[in-house]
């Protein structure tokens, strides 16, 4: 078992702790999480071969996203244009979350650009 835990923003708010007590806030969060997941779950931690705990600063420092945006561009194109015709951005670069965010993006840019295309046509040609 592999498990990913996302901490606490108090890890990197403010000026950049000292990276002894930034990791020190690494592992107090984890632990912390562990104890609330608990109450919900069996123990999985003897099973877990992997911790990767990451905060903002971490997501920053690998993405250089500011305010630690874990999901696509920081920059969202909510109309889903691209500036190329024909090209429209879908998923988590448009603005929508997670999974069911990535689709519900693609079904609203279908509907905002190609449904609407598509009935203009039929329209046209009736």
């Amino acid at each position: 078992m592999v498990c990913a835990v996302g901490g606490a923003p108090t890890a990197c708010a403010g000026e950049a702790p000292a990276l002894h007590d930034y990791h020190s806030a690494k592992q107090y969060w984890y632990a912390h999480s562990c104890q609330d997941v608990l109450t919900h779950i069996p123990d999985f931690r003897p099973h877990t071969n992997l911790v990767d705990m990451f905060t903002p600063r971490t997501i920053r420092h690998y993405t250089g996203h500011e305010g630690g945006a874990v999901y696509g561009s920081p920059l969202k194109k909510r109309t889903g244009e691209s500036g190329v015709e024909g090209l429209y951005i879908i998923g988590t670069d448009q603005g929508f979350l997670g999974i069911i965010g990535a689709m519900l993006s693609g079904i609203s840019m279908a509907n905002r650009w190609v449904l609407q295309r598509d009935n203009a046509a039929v329209e046209t040609f009736r």
